[in-house]
């Protein structure tokens, strides 16, 4: 008898934070409401997450501690939501535009200016901004010395 109610006490101790976590579900959708897949979901502060499917769901067990969600991907600014009692949250994610400054094209290793035997070219953004050109590769081309740019195959924009 006393085993029996030693497993019983066993069962309910050790079987109490089961009850306390909760499923939360809800959709990702970007600014125009189009589904967000493979949306990075995780509970603040722990490593417990989960990816959006590709119709922009998910479901994630989320523990008693846990109290914030944060919904990350690339390209868009992350969204932070507080859970609370909450167990459907859905979300829209906003994109953000981050204009290109500047290039640096490095050759096989790192190594400082003076160490340099040949000439180091810089080009800047505005020397570029408004040339008609559909890629980068292209407006390389010709624009520093000793720089051979070829497109790749299969690679929209070339490589460079």
């Amino acid at each position: 008898m006393r085993k029996i109610y030693l497993l019983l006490v066993g069962i309910v101790l050790f079987s109490q934070p089961l009850f306390a976590q909760k499923t939360v579900t809800g959709k990702v959708t970007d600014e125009k409401g189009d589904p967000l897949a493979n949306v990075s979901i995780q509970v603040k502060g722990t490593n417990t997450g989960t990816t959006s499917k590709p119709d922009g769901t998910y479901s994630l067990l989320v523990p008693a501690t846990g109290k914030v969600l944060v919904f990350t991907f690339v390209d868009m600014e992350p969204v932070e939501v507080v859970v609370g009692n909450q167990t459907s949250i859905n979300t829209s994610m906003i994109t953000v535009t981050k204009a290109l400054q500047e290039v640096v094209v490095t050759g096989y290793q790192t190594v400082r200016k003076k160490d340099v035997a040949s000439a180091i070219s810089k080009i800047s953004a505005a020397e570029i901004d408004n040339l008609p050109i559909p890629n980068l590769a292209q407006a390389m081309q010709g624009r520093a010395a000793g720089v051979a740019v070829s497109a790749a195959t299969g690679i929209p924009g070339g490589n460079i």
